[in-house]
């Protein structure tokens, strides 16, 4: 019997905060990865959400309270490895949001790392990590 595809949204949520940008993480309230700092992420809802887009915020909305004004897709990650749970696709966005907004909308649910120094994340999150800084740095030096 052939298993279903988990299909699911992740979202990097990026700030300037003590002259460093910094990753936004929150830690996981169920398993797998129960307890450890990981990206706000979550199913996309098909017979709610009309696309990734719409998916990825509500997970914003939903998890962190925080609506983003800047949300573009990044990059999709899928492989029979990335998620203990089975074979996944995540559909990732990133948003870089000012810190001072991110605390009058969500004070206390969210860690804040430096997003060159972070340790060992679940999943594939420091990869897709990676690719929204090399993005956002790239878009710097052209925009």
């Amino acid at each position: 019997m052939e298993q279903s595809v988990i299909l699911t949204v992740d979202v990097v949520l990026l700030t300037l905060a003590d002259n460093l940008l910094q990753v936004a993480l929150q830690k996981r309230d169920k398993e797998p990865y129960l307890g450890q700092p990981a990206l706000p992420g979550g199913y996309v809802h098909t017979q709610e959400d009309i696309d990734s887009q719409a998916a990825a915020r509500r997970v914003l909305q939903e998890k962190l309270g925080l609506v983003s004004p800047y949300l573009e897709q990044l990059y999709s990650f899928a492989s029979a490895t990335r998620d203990p749970r089975g074979w996944s696709a995540s559909i990732s966005y990133y948003a870089l949001l000012p810190h001072k907004t991110i605390d009058a909308q969500n004070p206390q649910r969210l860690i804040f790392l430096p997003a060159d120094d972070l340790p060992q994340l679940p999943f594939d999150h420091n990869r897709i990590i990676d690719t929204a800084v090399k993005r956002l740095r790239d878009k710097s030096t052209y925009s």
